[in-house]
């Protein structure tokens, strides 16, 4: 593993690259607090906040600007996700909700 991603209390998301200890992109997926993220490859992540959506983004690792494009959206029936979890193949992802 040469980069880490992480979602923060801001709503920002963040990837860093562990080999220089330099953070490489920040972007702002949400107006509340991001609560968890997960990782479809090394190409996107899908992260989760107290909001009514996820938020997938595309990365690039091999370029130093990380963050590939605006985020997707994916509407959810209700607020809060607060849990990730995506299948080793990258074809099933389950989120768990407060509700």
């Amino acid at each position: 593993t040469t980069h880490v991603a992480g979602i923060h209390e801001d709503g920002s998301l963040s990837v860093w690259d562990v080999r220089t200890a330099r953070a490489l992109a920040r972007t702002k997926l949400f107006d509340d607090a991001g609560l968890c993220i997960g990782a479809i490859g090394d190409s996107r992540v899908v992260c989760g906040a107290a909001v009514a959506k996820l938020a997938v983004l595309g990365l690039d690792l091999a370029d130093d600007a990380a963050v590939r494009g605006p985020p997707s959206d994916i509407a959810l029936a209700r607020a809060g996700t607060n849990d990730i979890s995506i299948r080793g193949d990258g074809k099933l992802l389950a989120a768990g909700g407060w509700d």
